[in-house]
């Protein structure tokens, strides 16, 4: 059976204290050749764990972070257990970026225009790497392997300069963006959860960011199947970094469909903070799963040029409700409103 899925995170790889740090980007890039067949396992697993640990939530999604919410210091031994439903038709890959700053103290973005080109800071450009590192995962593994015909589901990393590697990626496969992934998509999910135990099994074993140690570590002490270990460095720099200054990677066109996008009632400064930590988002992050798509607090600025007839507007209160309706039925824009007593009737918990 071929690769259908492929689904990707990352995160900034940090060693060290204050007098000294090694930093780094790692991520996970997970192949999935069934991947309804893996869905479905993903969400029996945790509506069992929900069960056995009488947890009361609408979700059947979880993030590496939800779970150290839950579940304290006890997170690790849910992920131990959440391994077991990676079997041969799944690939678990981990993909990491380190470079010698000795050797390569600086980095040049923008070099398709010589005029634009400017150098960085070797360490500047890591913190930059990371926060699109999910997609960088995935197209390591898709230039390694040689895949094509996939879908490949990537965490949003918000609004960043095309890459080489972005252009690679899209030329034979088809990448679809999730705001919040990783707790919209299983398949995203999953590599996020992945990726949080390798990198506490790095952590607790003191392994090193080389290949042959990762690979020794999963014999002995992760024991993952059809697990490969993959160097993103200098000699990828090229693909790496900021080709074009004022291109952004065209995310409207890549986005999941229908998105669900959250209209706050402009209440509060910093809503999105407080929507975020309520017991109300657990229902929203419920609501995108079962639309398999991904959800997004709209933004004034420039979500108008993304919107697709079929996205759905979701409001939260009154005041959510009148700009919705202005939106819609004034406006014109194709969404379909739902408010939150609407979810409340279809969710309990």
């Amino acid at each position: 059976m071929s690769i259908k899925v492929l689904a990707a995170d990352g995160r900034l790889f940090i060693r060290g204290g204050a007098a000294r740090t090694f930093k780094a980007c790692i991520g996970v890039a997970i192949s999935f050749e069934n991947p309804d067949e893996f869905k479905s396992k993903y969400i029996e697993f945790f509506e069992a764990i929900k069960e056995e640990y009488a947890i009361s939530d609408p979700r059947y999604i979880f993030k590496s972070y939800d779970l150290k919410k839950i579940f304290g210091k006890e997170y690790v031994k849910i992920e131990e257990r959440f391994k077991a439903l990676f079997d041969e038709q799944t690939h678990i890959n981990f993909v990491f970026s380190s470079f010698n700053i000795q050797k390569m103290p600086k980095v040049k973005y923008y070099q398709s225009d010589i005029k634009a080109t400017e150098s960085k800071s070797t360490m500047d450009f890591l913190n930059k790497l990371q926060s699109y590192y999910s997609y960088i995962s995935a197209w390591k593994v898709v230039k390694e392997a040689n895949l094509k015909g996939l879908e490949i589901y990537v965490d949003h990393f918000g609004d960043q300069e095309i890459t080489k590697a972005w252009i690679d990626l899209n030329k034979a496969n088809k990448v679809i963006v999730y705001p919040k992934g990783d707790q919209c998509n299983v398949f995203i999910s999953s590599a996020d959860l992945m990726l949080d135990l390798i990198n506490f099994k790095m952590r607790e074993h003191r392994t090193k960011l080389d290949i042959t140690e990762i690979l020794s570590l999963n014999i002995k002490n992760i024991n993952i199947k059809n697990f490969k270990v993959f160097h993103s460095g200098t000699n990828d720099i090229g693909y790496l970094v900021p080709h074009f200054k004022e291109n952004k990677i065209p995310k409207d066109n890549n986005l999941a469909h229908p998105l669900i996008y959250v209209i706050g009632e402009g209440v509060l400064k910093k809503e999105t903070i407080w929507i975020e930590n309520s017991e109300i988002y657990p229902i929203l992050l419920r609501f995108a799963a079962d639309k398999n798509s991904g959800l997004k607090f709209i933004s004034q600025d420039d979500d108008f040029k993304k919107i697709r007839e079929g996205d759905y507007l979701l409001y939260l209160g009154d005041r959510g409700k009148e700009k919705a309706s202005f939106l819609t039925d004034t406006l014109g824009y194709r969404f379909k409103t739902i408010g939150l007593n609407d979810l409340l009737n279809i969710y309990v918990f």
